[in-house]
């Protein structure tokens, strides 16, 4: 029987599992929701490295399989031409700490979404960011193994399965969005291609390093869906930020123009899907904040919990519920 280890315990084994000799001098909780990851100091052999660590949560079976999928898609785009963080060592089975994680090379960069703040920076590392999403579109389906991801034979198939996702989350939430949810059903394209899905395209999950490469550094939500479900969600995060940022206004029209521009096809669902994904946000979020998972450490929730519902939350929730009320009016 494996002992479950807990926090830093983890990371502190995982990275010793590797480097035998080395003498860690700090270990850093990264921010997210699902999992653990952790930028991790060490000293090994008079060198000063910087590596990162990511602990995959759920059940045994579930952390299996998350682990698996993103070192698949770590070498299957690396081999593509992508860029991403080297693995150093892994365990898929959780062996070593009870639960399965990737050891990865730190990437010297930072978020798409601070260097968009950098006026000097912004339209290239909008293009970065942009051009990015469309090569991963194009990557043709064929080349992805059909033992590590979902597909579908129709792109109505998985409409009409995440609209059974949305039930289940106005359902969780006690949320009566039903009015919306039958609209985007009778609505839904029929005739509709498939392709590879970053699936969580936000610009904080998106590096820029100091030679201006887009490294995805978080590939365990890439999925077999529409394109335009990508866009929509890449979209509707780039207008949080001009939410919060007024000399980011126009990033988020900016980026569809340059989508189309870079892919050679206008997004001709877009609106669908602005509504539809808006909805899929709008019922997470109320689950982020009825459940309070977004929130670390523990100690501190009831002095953080209103302020970032304050600051955040009520302008995102107001943005997405007017997303999806000028879709049903229209």
């Amino acid at each position: 029987m494996i002992r479950m280890l807990k926090g830093k315990d983890c990371a502190r084994r995982a990275v010793l599992s590797l480097f035998k000799d080395a003498k860690i001098r700090s270990i850093k909780r990264l921010g997210g929701i699902g999992n653990e990851s952790y930028k991790v100091n060490i000293l090994s052999n008079g060198e000063e490295k910087r590596i990162c660590i990511k602990i995959f949560s759920g059940t045994l079976n579930e952390a299996k399989k998350k682990a698996i999928k993103e070192k698949y898609f770590i070498e299957k785009l690396s081999e593509i031409g992508f860029y991403v963080p080297k693995i150093l060592h892994y365990d898929l089975e959780g062996k070593l700490i009870g639960r399965p994680f990737l050891i990865k090379k730190w990437i010297e960069g930072r978020p798409v979404g601070k260097v968009l703040e950098k006026t000097e920076d912004k339209e290239g590392a909008l293009e970065a960011y942009t051009y990015s999403l469309v090569r991963l579109h194009k990557v043709p389906l064929s080349d992805i193994s059909p033992n590590i991801i979902k597909t579908y034979e129709k792109g109505e198939a998985r409409i009409l399965e995440q609209i059974e996702v949305l039930k289940m989350f106005s359902k969780l939430v006690k949320v009566d969005v039903s009015n919306a949810i039958t609209l985007l059903k009778e609505n839904r394209p029929r005739a509709l291609g498939l392709s590879l899905l970053f699936g969580d395209y936000a610009p904080e999950n998106v590096l820029l390093d100091n030679n201006k490469r887009l490294y995805f550094i978080d590939l365990e939500s890439i999925e077999v869906g529409i394109r335009e479900e990508d866009v929509a969600y890449a979209y509707h995060m780039l207008c949080f930020l001009e939410l919060f940022n007024k000399r980011l206004k126009g990033i988020s029209d900016n980026f569809l123009m340059l989508y189309e521009h870079y892919y050679g096809k206008s997004l001709r669902n877009f609106e669908y899907f602005k509504a539809f994904i808006a909805l899929k946000l709008y019922l997470i979020l109320k689950y982020l904040m009825k459940s309070r998972r977004f929130l670390r450490p523990v100690q501190v929730i009831t002095i953080i919990y209103p302020i970032i519902y304050t600051i955040f939350f009520k302008r995102a929730m107001n943005y997405l519920r007017e997303c999806i009320r000028t879709y049903i009016v229209s």
